[in-house]
């Protein structure tokens, strides 16, 4: 399942695709609790942090009941016309180089399980992982994503958006 594209990236700023600016830089950042009601207003735009540790740190053990609970509330925020980018935590578990390959693989998988999400803009690049491997993973079926980021590094890129 496709979907086209919503929003743009210009000068590490969100726009929609008829020019409007998003505020992405300062948005609210929530924490994903499927299950539990998410403190968003109608129209927001906001990050949604995503645990490492909940969603499933390799293919043997991916959480797919949290992963089923986080398209249920990404559906519900849908229909709020709230839009997010989902934002990958490592939290104090953060991926040495060996495990580098499975924390992106984790989010990938992450964002099978959303692809029908239409709220969901893209992803933030968590600065623990190589930028463009984790960028071109999730690109790859997934084309439409915004990538965001806080990296003065990555934001040379003005492709990517600040949040």
């Amino acid at each position: 399942m496709k979907f086209e594209a919503k929003f743009k990236a210009e000068k590490n700023k969100l726009y929609t695709l008829d020019g409007t600016p998003v505020a992405a830089e300062g948005c609210r950042i929530i924490t994903a609790r499927p299950g539990a009601a998410l403190d968003l207003n109608d129209g927001e735009f906001a990050g949604l942090c995503v645990n490492w540790n909940d969603a499933g740190r390799d293919e043997d053990s991916y959480n797919e009941e949290f992963l089923a609970g986080l398209r249920d509330q990404l559906k519900e925020l849908e229909e709020r016309h709230i839009f997010v980018f989902i934002i990958p935590v490592a939290g104090s578990n953060e991926p040495g180089s060996a495990e580098e390959d499975a924390f992106i693989a984790s989010f990938k998988h992450c964002a099978r399980r959303i692809k029908d999400c239409e709220c969901v803009a893209g992803f933030a690049v968590p600065e623990c992982v190589n930028a463009a491997c984790f960028i071109s993973e999730l690109s790859a079926k997934h084309g439409h994503y915004i990538f965001f980021s806080k990296s003065d590094a990555l934001l040379a890129d003005g492709g990517i958006v600040r949040y």
